[in-house]
């Protein structure tokens, strides 16, 4: 949205009153990773407020993380499409957690991996 929204300026960004899919990015270390050290020392760099401020400008993608956004520039913040009012957000689910809770969704999703 924010890299199309800087492209295009006129586009709009719109959620539905029924409400939608939310989700966000995250890091892991797999199980049997070979040097799991090194991968908790690269996720606590990645984590480090000044470090994560500069990722977050760089790729356009909103924070969830309070320590960031208080490092953010207010015009960022105030972007609507990267920071939707609170009211919208309220009617938005996780998928993945709506999948596990739900049998038809988890049916759905199965249907659409198997395509």
């Amino acid at each position: 949205g924010a890299q199309l929204h800087r492209d295009i300026p006129e586009i709009a960004y719109v959620l539905g009153k029924e409400g939608g899919e939310i989700w966000t990015d995250f890091y892991a270390i797999p199980k049997d990773a070979p040097n799991k050290p090194a991968g908790y020392a690269l996720l606590n760099y990645l984590m480090n407020p000044k470090v994560a401020v500069k990722e977050h400008l760089a790729n356009g993608a909103p924070s969830t993380d309070a320590r960031v956004n208080a490092l953010l520039p207010k015009e960022v913040l105030d972007n609507p499409i990267l920071y939707p009012a609170a009211d919208l957000l309220k009617p938005l689910e996780f998928g993945a957690a709506a999948t596990l809770t739900d049998p038809g969704r988890a049916e759905l999703m199965a249907r659409f991996k198997s395509a």
